[in-house]
């Protein structure tokens, strides 16, 4: 994007000393991309692209895109603190969602039965010719730090199941702007809207830190979708 500024992104080093476990099997998504912004720590199941039509490759090439733009830029966190100014009408967040209202995503029921204590707030922004539309959690990193890998997948697939329903990929991120999740989908051919409809979904973990499987129960959280799921949805 000829516009980021410099200060924008990740910082690479950040990238490179990041460990990343990869469930799915997005088909727009290419390992060699992965790899490269991720330093070669991340395990993505892929479909393979390079026998397919051309409209298919550049239907792909334009996922990557997007793909390396949500690994790659964050957001600006400040924009979820009460009061803030919203640069963009369409934008909304905790603190302008209707608990009564419709208003899509709706995030609150699964914020309830999964994420009470874990989630902060959230942003979601619009889709622009340049970005495409998603939503970005903040996470509590005291109650993150203990979750086990099954209870911080539960979450992931939970909230990210349910946005992606409206076709919004959602990324995870501590109060410091620092990403530690993401369930990104290739929304091509599905209609915005519609919860009926292919989509080829990504769950991605940082893997450092993370409590093994036997870690504490947690008494509210779900028995989570398996991964050899994920990619059909």
């Amino acid at each position: 994007m000829a516009n980021r500024r410099a200060s924008g992104q990740f910082p690479q080093a950040w990238l490179r000393e990041s460990h990343w476990m990869g469930v799915g099997a997005k088909a727009g998504l290419s390992v060699g991309l992965v790899a490269g912004l991720m330093g070669g720590a991340i395990a993505v199941h892929a479909v393979p692209q390079s026998d397919a039509p051309a409209a298919t490759r550049t239907a792909a090439a334009a996922s990557d895109d997007m793909t390396r733009l949500l690994l790659s830029e964050p957001p600006d966190l400040s924009l979820a603190q009460p009061g803030a100014i919203l640069p963009d009408p369409e934008m909304i967040t905790a603190n302008t969602i209707s608990q009564e209202g419709l208003t899509l995503p709706s995030l609150w029921w699964v914020r309830d039965q999964f994420g009470e204590q874990l989630l902060e707030t959230w942003l979601v922004y619009p889709a622009r010719e340049d970005s495409p539309q998603r939503v970005e959690l903040v996470v509590n990193p005291q109650v993150w730090s203990i979750y086990n890998y099954m209870e911080r997948y539960t979450f992931v697939n939970q909230f990210g199941a349910s946005a992606s329903t409206y076709g919004y990929s959602t990324r995870v991120f501590d109060r410091q702007g620092n990403l530690l999740a993401a369930y990104l989908c290739d929304f091509s051919g599905v209609a915005l809207g519609q919860a009926e409809g292919r989509r080829d979904c990504d769950i991605m973990l940082r893997s450092d830190g993370i409590a093994g499987l036997t870690g504490r129960p947690t008494p509210a959280a779900a028995t989570p979708t398996t991964p050899a799921e994920i990619g059909q949805r």
